[in-house]
């Protein structure tokens, strides 16, 4: 797939100063960093276009395999996921065709039309998340037109299956295009370990998945062997991360926006500086298209929620709820349940008991616990005809786009 060359320069470029005098020590630093790379572009990045968070399996597999050749293919895709899983250290298990109580479906298909990011492609595997950002269920399919393609596509495709979104080209990788390897790589191996060390949570953003997998590293390779002073290596990698992802934030990436937003205002690699931080969140906010849709929602969110609490600008709860309606309009559903309570209890708006009726109804069939909880203690002190008109205005609302 086609992979953005400027993104993969300013990488490499942002990385190259990070060699330290002396031979032995100079080889084991760029070892580290190049362990590094492999992690931030194949678990960070989807296709080398969006900045992405970790997600991972944080349940056994239970594969189900079907479809032209899946007796011919299957030991074989079921050798390379084991081998691959016992790496992770996940559980996996084969079912039944029949049977339904699966997490992961295996597709063989003979086809020319399959389609991935909007171009053609020869196997393809779609991910789904559940709550936390770990994975619920996964389709792959893997495609028997493949010829001599179709063991790197297999290999390939699982390491997209458990959690690696990216090609990083310039790494001798399965995930590359250019090396096209059938199997792992040292660089694969690690990363497998890297992303189900529990130390690299779920959800998390780059900075600090990326300093969790410095650590995660080092670990390793001292316990194999390497000498204490390995401790130290990588540290410029990771400060050298934020001007690599401000650059990239400067050129327009939504989701770098939102990231850095949160670095800052939180204290993640960088230091906190919450007004910084909602800069880069109001940037966010404000992108446009529908690829920096999810992102620009969520930075809504995030301002709304700055200027209701007062962080990095004065509190001023009537300025945020012009920004969780926005957020709540296009389906965020933490601004939902708040603008719900605001509505309640005549925060930063006029208390109207039918409009947070309507909110926390909307926030609830997300299956929203503390929704929930709010809207059955709502509900007994609305009249009839309130929880009716409340009703309407649920049934009438729909997503903008």
């Amino acid at each position: 797939m086609h992979f953005r060359r400027w993104w993969c320069v300013a990488v490499m470029a942002a990385t190259a100063v990070l060699a330290v005098p002396g031979a032995a020590s100079a080889n084991d630093e760029k070892r580290v960093e190049r362990y590094l790379q492999a992690f931030y572009e194949s678990a960070l990045w989807h296709d080398g276009k969006s900045a992405v968070w970790v997600r991972k399996w944080g349940q056994p597999l239970r594969v189900r395999m079907a479809g032209p050749m899946a007796e011919t293919y299957g030991s074989m895709v079921l050798g390379r996921l084991k081998a691959m899983t016992e790496i992770a250290g996940l559980e996996v298990s084969v079912v039944p065709t029949f049977d339904r109580n699966t997490n992961v479906f295996i597709e063989f298909v003979d086809t020319s039309s399959l389609v991935a990011n909007g171009r053609a492609a020869g196997c393809v595997t779609h991910t789904y998340s559940g709550p936390g950002n770990l994975y619920a269920y996964a389709h792959v399919l893997i495609n028997l037109r493949m010829g001599n393609e179709l063991s790197h596509c297999i290999t390939h495709e699982l390491m997209h299956l458990l959690g690696f979104p990216g090609h990083p080209h310039g790494i001798d990788s399965v995930l590359s295009y250019v090396y096209r390897r059938d199997d792992l790589t040292d660089a694969d191996r690690m990363s497998l370990r890297v992303l189900y060390d529990p130390r690299i949570e779920a959800g998390a953003f780059q900075f600090p998945a990326m300093a969790a997998a410095r650590e995660a590293i080092i670990d390793r390779l001292v316990a194999e062997g390497a000498p204490e002073e390995t401790r130290e290596h990588g540290k410029r990698f990771i400060r050298n991360l934020v001007p690599l992802t401000v650059s990239l934030a400067e050129k327009g990436n939504a989701g770098l926006q939102y990231q850095l937003g949160i670095a800052y205002t939180f204290g993640q690699v960088v230091e906190r500086d919450p007004v910084k931080g909602l800069t880069w969140l109001r940037q966010a906010a404000s992108a446009s298209g529908p690829e920096n849709k999810t992102m620009a929602v969520q930075g809504k969110a995030m301002v709304a929620h700055a200027y209701m609490v007062g962080r990095g600008v004065a509190k001023d709860p009537v300025a945020a709820i012009p920004w969780y309606r926005q957020a709540a309009d296009q389906g965020h559903l933490l601004a939902q349940q708040v603008l719900g309570m605001a509505y309640r209890d005549g925060v930063g708006v006029e208390a109207d008991p039918v409009e947070a009726y309507k909110w926390l109804t909307l926030a609830a069939e997300q299956k929203d616990a503390e929704a929930q909880t709010h809207l059955s203690r709502l509900t007994p002190v609305l009249s009839p005809s309130q929880i009716e008109e409340g009703r309407r205005r649920v049934s009438g609302w729909s997503p903008s786009p």
